[in-house]
């Protein structure tokens, strides 16, 4: 079946759209998450969450929604079907500030210069009095 499983605090629900077999307690054992719904939501937060192409497989292979999760599940389909249209126009504009061939690059720190006192040089093997001498003894090998 797919039903809600409460979550929140007291006076403050939040509900998990679960899968789960019918014989387990709907707070128990779940075969997996396939969204949330928070009645309660304000503003800008997310009021309902759910994998309609998930759904649409647990029902295809047999799955039960409950009442209040099928009308969910209608208002998730309405929801899907009219954001692409109002979030087309956004996406069409050309965006100057990102390149799609950059490419991430990473910088490495510069070693430490040394000023000539003796306690000031770099304790780094690529520093180059260090090198000199490896290098020496590579030559005469």
């Amino acid at each position: 079946t797919i039903r809600l499983s409460r979550g929140g605090s007291k006076k403050r629900p939040f509900y998990s759209i679960l899968v789960s077999d019918q014989r387990y307690s709907a707070h128990g054992r779940f075969i997996e998450r396939v969204g949330f719904y928070n009645p309660i939501a304000q503003r800008q937060e997310e009021k309902l969450r759910l994998d309609t192409a998930r759904v649409d497989r647990w029902v295809s292979h047999g799955a039960k929604p409950s009442e209040r999760v099928a009308q969910l599940y209608k208002q998730a389909k309405t929801q899907a079907t009219a954001k692409p249209v109002a979030s087309e126009p956004a996406s069409s504009k050309p965006t100057a500030s990102k390149p799609a061939t950059a490419k991430p690059t990473t910088a490495k720190p510069a070693a430490p210069k040394s000023n000539g006192e003796p306690g000031s040089e770099s304790s780094e093997p690529n520093s180059a009095s260090t090198s000199e001498p490896a290098s020496a003894a590579e030559a005469e090998s």
